[in-house]
């Protein structure tokens, strides 16, 4: 879905694959025959020993946030609660997660947000939708970007290129020149002199300067230098970087804790952080020590408790 989809970086999802299962135990004289079976990719959900509390049988799945998941069965898109049993049925195309009690969803293409008693609380009036944070929601129409309070009333009026939530009283947006952090009435803060930047946290944001990423603080500042390939987010002191072709972590000052060792690595969240190894996923701690050991296709980070995690199980029998 456009930006239904958690905050805006959108996770692509790779194709099924295949593998073969060899039958025994034939009878004499009968020929052993080697029969494909069918395996799939899906989404389930891990507590922090990596054991699955929701079982992995999801087209797709958001974070848990307020209790529930938004996840993706026969292609349409309803909700599950912490214990996997469907509260909110399959029906939008698409749907973010719930923030502040509202949810964004997606039908035939445009976008509004539903309660988390599942009735339409703001109608389908916008083209792309992201979550509430701090009493707003950034939304599009016709190529123009503004922000909602929860009565869906314009707060902004839509005029800017992008537009990330809200943090501590500041967003990151995009101009029709440059970038900006503005206050919740629309007045520019502060114009960033950087190709992008990213939401704020913990008092950072990143920003891409010709090419290589550093950060900046609510007044535009560069706090740490732009010195990396990628960035994730700040969260707890630690945020992952790339330098070169490997993934670590550094504090507010830029300077290493985890040195770069990993193939990808995403931002720590209660505690832990996922992180890929020999083409599996697993999770640290902030010490860098590994917690749960690399074995999923992809793992994303701990929210109320539970991590989603996609791995390849059985097709089931048509």
């Amino acid at each position: 879905m456009k930006w239904v989809k958690p905050a805006f970086f959108a996770v692509s999802i790779a194709g099924a694959a295949l593998a073969a299962l060899w039958l025994s135990g034939n009878l004499p004289g009968e020929v052993s025959l080697s029969v494909p079976q069918k395996t799939v990719h899906r989404f389930g959900f891990i507590d922090k020993t990596g054991a699955f509390v929701v079982e992995p049988h999801f087209e797709y799945a958001a974070d848990f946030s307020e209790d529930m998941a938004a996840v993706k069965e026969n292609y349409r898109t309803g909700f599950i609660d912490k214990k996997g049993a469907i509260v909110i049925a399959p029906q939008y195309d698409a749907a973010g997660g719930f923030h502040e009690g509202l949810a964004a969803v997606e039908i035939e293409g445009r976008c509004g947000y539903i309660g988390q008693d599942g009735m339409l609380a703001i109608p389908l009036l916008f083209d792309r939708a992201g979550a509430f944070s701090e009493g707003l929601a950034p939304v599009a129409v016709n190529g123009a970007y503004g922000y909602i309070g929860r009565d869906g009333e314009y707060a902004v009026t839509p005029r800017f290129r992008d537009a990330a939530p809200f943090t501590g009283g500041v967003a990151a947006v995009a101009l029709d020149k440059g970038n900006a952090f503005i206050d919740p009435s629309g007045h520019i803060l502060a114009q960033v002199g950087a190709t992008r930047i990213g939401t704020l946290r913990d008092g950072l944001a990143p920003a891409e300067f010709d090419g290589e990423w550093g950060f900046v603080d609510k007044t535009g500042s560069v706090i740490i230098q732009p010195a990396f390939d990628e960035t994730g987010s700040f969260s707890g002191g630690m945020c992952p970087v790339r330098a070169g072709k490997k993934w670590g972590y550094v504090n507010p000052d830029g300077a290493f804790v985890i040195e770069p060792q990993f193939e990808e690595a995403r931002d720590f969240s209660e505690g832990m952080a996922a992180v890929k190894t020999s083409e599996k996923w697993g999770y640290i701690g902030p010490d860098g020590q590994v917690i749960i050991p690399p074995k999923y296709a992809k793992a994303y980070s701990f929210r109320d408790s539970l991590a989603r995690v996609w791995v390849e199980v059985r097709a089931a029998s048509e």
